[in-house]
């Protein structure tokens, strides 16, 4: 829970951060709702099952292409670093 608290938390200030900087339209709670999804993907390593679980418990399956791609890209970049820091 500490980590979707986190989360939450960073994802709506930078939501509203944006909203009021950039366009009126965004939407806070979306980027809340990645950012609890960015700090869960560190902790996890479960991509797939993640989505489903935050797409469920939410009901936003609009938002669908955003987890997974967040996730796809997550998961290169630790594979990235994961061998640059292995050798």
């Amino acid at each position: 829970m500490p980590t979707v608290l986190a989360g939450t938390s960073l994802g709506g200030f930078a939501g509203v951060t944006f909203q009021r900087m950039i366009s009126e339209e965004l939407s806070p709670s979306l980027f809340a709702l990645l950012g609890a999804t960015a700090l869960l993907a560190g902790t996890q390593r479960n991509t797939v099952s993640l989505c489903v679980i935050l797409m469920e418990g939410t009901g936003q399956t609009k938002v669908r292409q955003k987890f997974l791609s967040l996730h796809t890209n997550r998961d290169q970049r630790r594979r990235y670093l994961s061998e640059m820091f292995s050798t």
